[in-house]
């Protein structure tokens, strides 16, 4: 399983703070969906499923996302596409590619995913992955300094 980042060394991320963080997950597959969405929630995060890229790149504008969790093989949008057009609109956006294709999941890496998880992915490499991730998460438009 390729990663682009060392997950093992992240630092757990307490249920309570996890919950006030919203993870985009795309995939055109119905099962698939819910199975990251359930695996997620069940992890303490809040979830939002899109079916596709066009729907994701709506859901991405309107709402503060901590990271997407992105299939790389989709129809009209696939997976490498939605990558860059996220960054373009946010860059350094956490964007998490998983494919069953090792060369796929390679260039979503040159292309400026986060990290890069090979399907079938496993519960704890997905949430420990996503809680390293959004470890530093401040919603656009807010500042990181508590007041």
């Amino acid at each position: 399983m390729a990663t682009a980042l060392p997950v093992l060394d992240a630092p757990p991320t307490p249920p309570a703070a996890a919950a006030r963080l919203t993870i985009l997950v795309v995939d055109d597959d119905k099962v698939t969906r819910h199975t990251l969405r359930h695996m997620l929630e069940h992890a303490g995060f809040t979830v939002l499923v899109a079916a596709g890229g066009r729907q994701a790149l709506k859901t991405f504008q309107e709402r503060p996302i901590a990271a997407v969790v992105t299939d790389i093989m989709m129809p009209s949008m696939d997976g490498l596409r939605l990558t860059r057009e996220l960054l373009a609109l946010q860059p350094g956006a956490a964007v998490v590619a998983i494919s069953g294709a090792d060369v796929r999941l390679e260039i979503a890496r040159q292309i400026g995913a986060k990290a890069v998880l090979r399907k079938p992915v496993g519960r704890a490499e997905l949430v420990q992955t996503l809680r390293l991730l959004t470890s530093q998460f401040v919603s656009p438009g807010t500042s990181p300094i508590p007041g």
